[in-house]
């Protein structure tokens, strides 16, 4: 009886394997497998890519906002050219 049991043990290892050795390769390069992993490490290389650029935008904005609370000259400046601003000395014309 323990013969037995270890043949049926055997020829059921036997078959498990040879069903993983047919459906491996389908699980690896299938569209789960390694395809999927490509696609997934070029996204994220592409996500890292855009992080860097954002990072250096807010770096560079950070540096603006800074040179505008280090210089209130500027910030007149660019209220007077990009916003019309006037102050209470000044006497605006409108020309049609």
């Amino acid at each position: 009886m323990n013969g037995m049991k270890e043949k049926l043990l055997k020829s059921v290892s036997i078959v498990l394997l040879a069903i993983g050795a047919i459906l491996l390769p389908f699980v690896i390069f299938g569209d789960g497998g390694m395809p999927r992993v490509k696609r997934l490490q070029e996204q994220v290389d592409r996500i890292l890519e855009k992080n860097k650029v954002v990072e250096w935008e807010t770096q560079e904005l950070n540096r603006e906002i800074q040179h505008f609370r280090s210089n209130p000259e500027l910030v007149k400046q660019v209220a007077r050219e990009e916003l019309g601003y006037v102050t209470s000395d000044e006497v605006v014309f409108i020309v049609p």
